[in-house]
């Protein structure tokens, strides 16, 4: 009985593929999928392993550079990996993720701005990824609750009869008016529709980065 039991988790170990990702010490890993981590500034290089599928990775820049009279600690913010480990990848072969050389103090403020890393295999190939701000990513995460809240709204009101929805629109229409008089009888967020309505795709992307810092 045991010996099919030490049978049956050997050939489980065989069929999980994981790949191992090492990330230099300049960049910190906060979280994997959800899951934070713990670091050290100081640690060389962490190496961690990932299971096959859709990958959401939260890093950080920083590094220290030696001046005149001190030490410059340079650090980006939160931004967010997104890329997917398939079957057909080696599990025994290691991704590095890779920066670009940074030397100067000058070259990491300017990093630390827009960080990105590319993850490259052993044999040079490059997997497939996207770099993010980490409010972005959040903010267009809200933006997609928006979106399906929005549909699931029209599904329901599909039931209202016609000649309802369209004194309902009318009804928008005239609230949306920049007439002075009727201002004070619109809701506040009534106008916050309005304004919605009315912005444009950057107003409405700035819009939503606010929301997402607020929380």
């Amino acid at each position: 009985m045991r010996s099919i039991l030490l049978f049956l988790i050997c050939l489980m170990s065989f069929n999980v593929s994981a790949n191992v990702i090492i990330f230099p010490e300049n960049i910190t890993v906060l979280s994997v999928n959800g899951i934070e981590q713990s670091s050290h500034f100081f640690a060389r290089e962490t190496q961690i392993e990932f299971s096959t599928g859709n990958q959401v990775v939260v890093l950080k820049y920083q590094d220290l550079f030696e001046g005149d009279d001190d030490h410059t600690k340079v650090k980006s913010k939160p931004f967010v990996v997104l890329f997917t480990l398939n079957e057909l990848l080696n599990a025994k072969n290691k991704i590095m993720a890779v920066t670009p050389r940074i030397e100067e103090l000058s070259q990491a403020k300017a990093f630390a701005k827009n960080p990105k890393v590319k993850l490259l295999m052993e044999s040079g190939k490059e997997i497939a990824s996207v770099n993010q701000s980490l409010i972005k990513f959040n903010a267009q995460g809200q933006f997609v609750k928006l979106t399906h809240n929005n549909k699931s709204a029209k599904l329901n009101e599909s039931v209202i009869a016609n000649s309802q929805t369209i004194n309902k629109h009318n009804m928008l229409k005239e609230k949306c008016s920049d007439n002075r008089q009727q201002a004070h009888k619109v809701s506040s967020i009534e106008r916050l529709k309005c304004l919605w309505n009315k912005a444009n795709k950057a107003e409405k992307e700035a819009f939503l980065h606010y929301i997402s810092a607020q929380q």
